[in-house]
C-alpha cells in the first residue's frame, strides 16, 4: 500500500479513522488509551508546528538520511510494540476521548494552513533533523497509520 500523507484531500480520510477509534478493547498492541493516543498524535503534530514539547537534536546528517528513507519510504509498515516514543511525546491526556479528538483535529488543520503558508518551512524533528513542513505530511501519514493498524482501523 502506498503511504498516504497527511494533506487537505486525504484528510477525510484521516478523521473518519479517528472516529474509528472508541475504546481501549480495540486496541491491538501497547498501553495507549484512546484519549492518550489523540493527546500523542496531537504532540507530534505540535512538535511540526514548532508548538510541543522541545526535544534534544539526535541528529547526525547521514544518520537521518538513512532514517529517513528506511521509515518515511521503504518500511513504512512499522512493527506494533517494537517502539517506544519519548515520555515527552505522550503526555497524560487533557480531557476525554471526545475532547481529546476535537483538539487533534483542530491541530491538524493549523497544520494543514501552515503547510498552505509555507511547505518549505524548516520544522524541528529530533531524529531527522529540521524537515519542510511539506515534508511533514509524509511524516504524520506514516505514524497515523502506524496508530490506526494499533486500533484495528488501517485499510488491511
Amino acid at each position: 500500500m502506498a503511504v498516504r500523507e497527511l494533506t487537505r484531500e486525504t484528510r477525510p480520510y484521516f478523521v473518519e479513522r479517528l472516529q474509528r477509534i472508541h475504546s481501549v478493547e480495540q486496541r491491538l498492541w501497547g498501553t495507549l488509551s484512546p484519549e492518550g493516543l489523540m493527546r500523542h498524535l496531537r504532540t507530534s503534530v505540535e512538535i511540526s508546528l514548532g508548538e510541543g514539547p522541545k526535544t534534544p537534536g539526535l541528529s547526525i546528517p547521514v544518520v537521518r538520511t538513512v532514517l529517513r528513507a528506511l521509515f518515511f519510504h521503504w518500511f513504512t509498515k512499522w512493527p506494533g510494540g517494537w517502539i517506544k516514543a519519548p515520555a515527552s511525546f505522550t503526555p497524560p491526556a487533557d480531557a476525554d476521548l471526545d475532547q481529546e479528538r476535537e483538539a487533534l483535529l483542530g491541530v491538524i488543520d493549523r497544520f494543514l494552513d501552515a503547510v498552505d503558508a509555507d511547505a518549505e518551512h524548516l520544522a524541528p524533528n529530533m531524529l531527522l533533523g529540521p524537515q519542510p513542513l511539506g515534508y511533514y505530511g509524509r511524516i504524520h501519514g506514516v505514524h497515523f497509520e502506524h496508530h490506526f493498524r494499533q486500533y484495528g482501523v488501517d485499510d488491511a
